[in-house]
């Protein structure tokens, strides 16, 4: 289980999307710490990471933060930010009437169902 549900939107939305996706790992430990699992679980040692932001004012903002230098240092290069409205917009698209095999997907086939202009 997720540790909240905007984690859950975006592991759903992902896995949708073909990624992989694990969720409570420590971020950035030192390769030291007995409790650093990332590549003992994945397999990898390089990683995509994804901040989900709820609501950009300006799209053109997600560019200010991903081109930052000091984000891309901090973070990664291989830093991608999504607004939920776009999570949102592409699993409606997605999702067609076989039950969805998660809750976002399945949440999304509901809302289609209850009020057909809700989600268009």
């Amino acid at each position: 289980m997720k540790e909240d549900i905007l984690e859950q939107i975006a592991a759903d939305y992902l896995n949708l999307c073909g990624y992989f996706t694990r969720t409570n790992i420590k971020y950035r430990p030192s390769e030291s710490d007995p409790e650093w699992k990332g590549k003992e679980l994945t397999g990898e040692s390089s990683f995509e990471y994804w901040i989900v932001c709820t609501r950009f004012g300006d799209p053109e903002h997600e560019k200010a933060w991903t081109h930052n230098a000091e984000f891309r240092k901090n973070l990664t290069p291989h830093l991608r930010i999504v607004s939920l409205d776009r999570i949102f917009r592409e699993t409606v698209q997605k999702i067609g009437t076989t039950p969805a095999n998660s809750e976002l997907g399945r949440l999304i086939q509901l809302l289609k169902a209850a009020n057909p202009d809700f989600v268009r």
